[in-house]
């Protein structure tokens, strides 16, 4: 349980971050924040193996031809579509323009994951 909670509040962290950071992130709130990364959670784990796996299937070919880089893309794209699911699902409380920048939050998130995996 306290893993959750600290997982929670580090993403929220990031996300905080980001929209210090990135002119083109916009987070209400600390509040907004913890509630786009409860939504973010619950799509990821509605959604999140579903896209792993069709991804998985696609970048198949592209993996074997970069000797397995292209599966690094994997949990990145997976957390930019679940990103732009919890942008719609909150309505005011985020707000991401742009491809780049969704793209550089996915990573922060996924960096972030990795990390949180890794020490706890």
């Amino acid at each position: 349980m306290m893993d959750l909670l600290i997982k929670w509040a580090a993403y929220s962290a990031v996300l905080m971050g980001a929209a210090q950071m990135l002119p083109t992130v916009r987070v209400n709130s600390w509040g907004s924040a913890f509630g786009v990364v409860a939504v973010f959670g619950v799509a990821n784990v509605l959604l999140g193996f579903l896209l792993k796996i069709i991804f998985g299937i696609l970048l198949f070919l592209p993996a074997i031809l970069s000797l397995g880089l292209a599966y690094v893309l994997i949990p990145i794209v997976v957390n930019m579509i679940l990103l732009k699911i919890a942008d719609g699902a909150t309505g005011d409380a985020l707000d991401i323009t742009g491809l780049p920048t969704l793209a550089g939050l996915a990573g922060a998130l996924t960096a972030t994951g990795y990390v949180l995996g890794q020490v706890l």
